[in-house]
């Protein structure tokens, strides 16, 4: 199976929005950690972070910055340190770009009901762009705070999330939690969350495509992508495969928490492959009819729709190798999903149809 390590090989020196500022650099006898450089940045700054491993933790508090790795990808360690209570990097300001960096190691010492309240990345300001990251082996991946009346997007591009989860399901790989006004998915991996969602996502509208979600061993809860507040939501082109041994698991739900973000409430799921490799279902939707079309359902408790293929897994050409192509054409499968994942590093870009999977440009019909 292809190693993490493997389908992270992304350029030395990662493209990203010019910030206007400054530019601020940490290592090579400037600022010895980014958590000095994000105290302090001022609006408009870059700060570019010297390849390396700092154990360090920051907040950052000005607006318009971008911080980018540069000469390799910087890992953020924090073995088990905090910022602010909250995570590695606690993000304060609006309008901020994060580039080319590993988080590892966020542990606030919170489980249980509380565990949640804790990420690598942590945003409190409006408005976040993720790219080339890696995050994994957190207590939480991502999480955002609730500022009611504002507006915030985000942005999560050509990066990959893994075993982050407190093992207790609390806490998740990526948990979009409420104020996100929409989300916006390209060319991610979410694998193997460690007791929660591989992908939550209570933000009132996304636009998910050219993802990869995947749990071959189990280890994520029994809702693996969960919507449950409803609201207006996009997955089209991605791969899902999720092996989990309850017959009460399911691979997406939608509103079971009821419709509480403002209408419309609908949900596109189209041209994608999942496989389900364990006893559970493949959705769970309340109040609402998915708009299902050209899918390909493998595994057991495939939905009966005429729309969409249903194949065999032995079709598949190599999934311990997450190719998911059928291996050999078969009938009635032309205009639905069968690809190989790629990784971000090759996505980068790159079309909307050519990220991991095949995405056309989809769109939801409001009534």
């Amino acid at each position: 199976m292809a190693s993490v390590a493997m389908l992270l090989i992304f350029a030395t020196n990662a493209l990203s929005d010019q910030a206007s500022g400054p530019v601020c650099i940490v290592g090579r006898g400037f600022y010895n950690t980014p958590g000095q450089a994000f105290a302090d940045a001022k609006d408009g700054d870059r700060i570019e972070i010297q390849a390396g491993t700092y154990h360090d933790v920051g907040v950052l508090k000005a607006n318009h910055v971008t911080v980018v790795g540069v000469h390799g990808r910087p890992q953020m360690d924090g073995q088990s340190k905090i910022a602010d209570g909250r995570g590695i990097w606690v993000i304060y300001g609006n309008d901020t770009t994060l580039d080319n960096v590993e988080l590892l190691h966020e542990d606030n010492g919170k489980r249980d009901e509380t565990a949640w309240d804790q990420a690598a990345v942590y945003l409190i300001g409006n408005n976040l762009t993720l790219r080339h990251l890696y995050v994994h082996d957190n207590m939480q991946g991502f999480f955002n705070a609730t500022r009611a009346g504002s507006h915030c997007d985000l942005t999560i591009e050509n990066s990959v999330f893994a075993r982050n989860g407190d093992g207790g399901g609390h806490s998740h790989n990526i948990y979009v939690n409420h104020n996100i006004t929409k989300l916006t998915m390209r060319g991610v991996w979410s694998r193997d969350c460690n007791g929660g969602h591989i992908l939550k996502v209570r933000a009132f509208e996304s636009d998910i495509q050219g993802c990869m979600f995947t749990d071959p061993t189990g280890r994520s809860l029994t809702w693996f992508l969960d919507f449950p507040d409803g609201g207006r939501h996009t997955f089209a082109g991605n791969i899902v495969e999720q092996d989990n041994a309850s017959s009460g698991s399911v691979m997406i739900a939608y509103g079971e928490e009821g419709l509480l973000n403002p209408a419309p409430h609908e949900m596109l799921i189209a041209q994608n492959t999942f496989i389900n490799d364990g006893a559970g279902t493949f959705f769970k939707i309340q109040q609402v009819t998915p708009g299902l079309q050209a899918n390909i359902f493998v595994g057991k408790n495939a939905p009966p729709d005429t729309g969409n293929q249903v194949v065999n897994p032995a079709a598949l050409a190599n999934p311990a190798a997450f190719n998911y192509r059928i291996a050999r054409p078969i009938r009635g499968t032309t205009n639905h999903a069968a690809f190989m994942y790629e990784s971000p590093a090759n996505s980068v870009g790159r079309n909307d149809a050519d990220y991991g999977a095949y995405a056309p440009e989809f769109r939801l019909h409001t009534k």
